[in-house]
């Protein structure tokens, strides 16, 4: 599964909304039953963003010609 930041502020929002309903970016729609479970969940996205491998950057392959 692929998180945004977007899915980490819904789930900051959700913090605070008495119906604990969370619809994430890619559609899915999770109600969570305690502020643990959302806790739970923002760590969970956190750490999924937090280790999001960065681009590389692609260097040409220069070989000499025989």
């Amino acid at each position: 599964m692929s998180y945004t930041s977007d899915d980490l502020a819904t789930l900051r929002r959700a913090l605070v909304d008495p119906t604990k309903s969370v619809t994430f970016s890619d559609g899915r729609q999770v109600t969570y039953r305690t502020v643990a479970e959302i806790q739970s969940a923002m760590r969970t996205v956190e750490a999924a963003l937090a280790v999001r491998p960065r681009p590389t950057h692609v260097h040409p392959d220069f070989q000499r010609r025989a």
